[in-house]
């Protein structure tokens, strides 16, 4: 599973994934999914990431702050942007670089699911976005750079949106799974408002459970995001 994730994590730091000019669907039209939020994890004994994931305070939209602790507790931040689309049964991200700022431009799209308090994010293959741009099958440009290949997406939302319902199963990638973080010192101390260690082990209140960590710790809310993965993380991923 380590090297599933850092070859996810090198995957979308080197560019090596698809981007598109357009969004699956506007982000006016969006309906926040509030399921996502909250703080996700993976760890094993080489890495911890965790992924913060809320409402922006002042676009609304999307916010996820991703942790990485490599080795040597090296720590790499990384920050998107976005809202989600919905086509037939399947949930998808339009997610933007905001840090590092020099990261490509455009739509990064996301497959993912939400089950057993566990959630699967998928990115689009590669090859196959450039097969499909090759053959006509969808608008975009294929160049080769220094690091690798450029693949964008130019095709209008409509088309698209169509385009993913018909080949979802060859454009994306198998899923990669966080965990829900659920700290057990609040459920275990029965403070208002927290369920019971017993209550909070059970399936459907970790996959239902939105409460994000500033909500959870109400003095966090002075504290910048970036703050969050120092309060009690590791003790509750262990």
């Amino acid at each position: 599973m380590r090297k599933m994730w850092f070859s996810l994590l090198i995957m979308v730091a080197a560019g090596c994934i698809p981007y598109s000019e357009q969004p699956l669907s506007p982000p006016g039209n969006a309906v926040f999914d509030s399921q996502l939020c909250g703080t996700w994890f993976f760890r094993d004994d080489n890495e911890r990431l965790y992924l913060h994931v809320g409402r922006d305070g002042k676009s609304r939209q999307l916010r996820i702050v991703m942790l990485d602790y490599g080795q040597n507790d090296d720590l790499e931040i990384s920050e998107f942007s976005g809202h989600t689309s919905r086509i037939g049964q399947k949930r998808y991200l339009n997610l933007r670089w905001v840090k590092p700022a020099e990261e490509e431009s455009g739509y990064m799209f996301v497959h993912y699911v939400i089950t057993g308090g566990r959630l699967g994010i998928s990115l689009m293959d590669l090859d196959t976005v450039e097969k499909a741009i090759q053959q006509g099958a969808l608008k975009g440009a294929v160049k080769k750079r220094p690091q690798g290949l450029s693949v964008r997406i130019k095709e209008d939302p409509e088309k698209l949106r169509r385009y993913f319902l018909q080949h979802h199963k060859e454009l994306f990638q198998a899923p990669q799974y966080l965990k829900r973080l659920v700290l057990p010192e609040l459920a275990a101390s029965g403070e208002k408002g927290v369920p019971s260690a017993s209550a909070a082990s059970h399936p459907e209140y970790q996959e239902t459970s939105s409460r994000p960590l500033k909500q959870q710790l109400p003095f966090l809310a002075k504290l910048p995001v970036d703050c969050l993965a120092w309060f009690s993380i590791d003790k509750a991923a262990q």
